[in-house]
């Protein structure tokens, strides 16, 4: 009966990283339907009213994140200062207390920097229009010093250094780039909105490049049989090596096909509407706003569809290793068995996709 009631809780909890990651993929969409409708039709719309949905999401996350993070300071108390008594076989190591407070504290530590970011763009917006823009973007900037940091200290499978690169120097470089063209150019013709935005063009082609040659990989592994690390890379949303176990099979190749079909229609709907943000800032085609937002929102409705089901599933495993690591501390044996050696960092994020 115990064990049932157990079970059960488990699986509620395991139910939370997925209503995020949909919390999250909605309130993107939610964003951009209300950024139109403020920008087209209704412009006495509050910025705060268009930004409600993604400050929701974000304040989800902050709490449930706040809270693991305060469990596992628990347990590393009772861990350190009380001991506990497992299972031999299930070899419970300070590695694994470290990896969770990894995952822990860093996510935590991703979130806070966005709802920072959040809260000066809506200070910028309505009560003080002179804010320079490196202000709300220094948190990006940092994240994407963090992400850089740590594909360069780092190697797999604590982290996958050439997705974290790219995250870090995409987030990095754009941010730098809207920080020189808003706040430091005042001739737009010195700095067209098209140059500033060369580093999210950079990253759309490396993006498309990954979609063409992941499914040849994965296919290849698959028809070798190939179960040694360097197998399909379907089980994780950026590729990383933690989700390169055992041999690639059919179902694995179909779930790699749906992860890069949906990256590629976001990759082309972002694209098509940055190209018509340009033209339209640049002064060079003015296309009515809902136009210039309809791609993106496409495009990232489509990556919801394809590929939501594989990042709640990478999310889901982390959880399972933090209910594992906190089940071991606090009831001396795990709730689903032993705790699995795992990588110690594998991202988070969107985020930006992530």
């Amino acid at each position: 009966m115990g064990l049932t009631t157990a079970s059960k809780k488990q699986s509620l909890w395991l139910c939370l990283p997925d209503f995020l990651v949909r919390c999250a993929g909605l309130s993107v969409a939610a964003t951009l339907v209300l950024a139109s409708l403020k920008l087209d039709l209704y412009t006495d719309l509050s910025w705060w009213v268009v930004l409600l949905p993604a400050a929701i999401a974000l304040c989800i996350t902050f709490v449930v994140l706040t809270v693991t993070a305060v469990v596992w300071v628990y347990v590393a108390y009772i861990f350190f200062t009380q001991g506990i008594e497992v299972d031999v076989e299930c070899e419970f190591r300070l590695d694994v207390l470290f990896r969770t407070a990894k995952i822990c504290f860093l996510g935590h530590g991703y979130v806070s920097l966005l709802m920072v970011s959040l809260g000066l763009f809506l200070v910028k917006l309505h009560h003080w229009p002179s804010l320079p823009l490196a202000y709300p973007l220094l948190p990006f900037i940092v994240l994407g010093m963090v992400y850089i940091f740590l594909a360069v200290v780092f190697k797999q499978p604590e982290v996958d250094p050439p997705w974290f690169f790219l995250v870090g120097m995409s987030l990095l470089s754009q941010s730098i780039m809207f920080v020189i063209k808003v706040d430091h150019v005042e001739d737009g013709k010195s700095l067209p909105w098209a140059a500033t935005f060369t580093p999210s063009w950079l990253t759309y082609v490396l993006l498309l490049i990954y979609c063409v040659l992941s499914p040849f990989q994965t296919l290849r592994e698959a028809h070798a049989g190939d179960d040694s690390s360097s197998a399909g890379s379907a089980d994780t949303p950026y590729g990383a090596a933690e989700g390169r176990k055992g041999v690639a099979s059919g179902s694995t190749l179909h779930t790699q096909f749906l992860k890069v079909a949906g990256i590629a229609c976001w990759v082309m709907g972002w694209a098509v509407s940055q190209t018509l943000l340009s033209l339209r800032l640049d002064g060079l085609y003015k296309v009515a706003w809902l136009g210039v937002l309809l791609p993106a929102f496409l495009g990232w409705i489509l990556l919801l569809i394809f590929a939501t089901a594989p990042v709640c599933a990478y999310f889901k495993d982390i959880a399972q290793l933090l209910l594992d690591t906190f089940g071991l501390v606090l009831h001396g044996e795990s709730v689903s068995g032993c705790v699995e050696q795992g990588p110690l960092l594998t991202e988070d994020g969107p985020v930006p996709w992530r």
